[in-house]
């Protein structure tokens, strides 16, 4: 699934044929409900083409202000879940609404198992008190620090990295 391009107006997804609906990736469905997919380097990095392209260069620039050695990175793989993104942006206006103010977003890092990465991608965090857990859990464990949470990994060397809401949950009405 590719993002769709906002700048030209009345522009059309070429996935689903509807007017652009950023922030929200195409609703074209995927056929298991979300991808996972292989960005890679466009071929003149200082002018991407395609969404595709786009996305990797964002990505590459967001990881170099983030990890003081980039050149670790050997791959970078886009999940696109249009229902966790509705999801979040919805909460994301929730909490805006009921805390007065915009919240701040940030980007974080998560360390687990292939697996759990898979599992995370199609149906995202699991947030305590609102989505069913496990009782041993607690949160979402995330880090500014790509560092603290590579010894999270287990059997991989990947890491997730997402952008989230930053908000004083205990400030909220419940």
């Amino acid at each position: 699934m590719e993002r769709i391009n906002t700048t030209a107006r009345n522009s059309y997804c070429h996935k689903c044929n509807l007017l652009c609906h950023e922030p929200i990736t195409c609703r074209a469905k995927s056929v298991c409900g979300y991808q996972v997919i292989d960005l890679v380097p466009p071929l003149n990095i200082n002018n991407p083409i395609t969404e595709l392209e786009l996305e990797y260069t964002e990505a590459i620039n967001i990881i170099k202000s983030l990890i003081p050695n980039p050149t670790q990175v050997s791959s970078i793989k886009l999940i696109v879940n249009q229902v966790l993104e509705l999801r979040y942006y919805n909460r994301k206006q929730e909490i805006e609404r009921e805390i007065g103010r915009t919240c701040e977003e940030g980007y974080y890092w998560h360390g687990s198992s292939h697996d759990i990465y898979m599992k995370i991608a199609q149906g995202g965090f699991k947030v305590p008190g609102i989505d069913p857990i496990p009782h041993r859990a607690n949160g979402i464990y995330t880090a500014i620090n790509h560092s603290t949470s590579l010894g999270y990994r287990k059997n991989t060397n990947s890491l997730i990295l997402s952008k989230l809401s930053r908000v004083d949950l205990g400030n909220l009405r419940h």
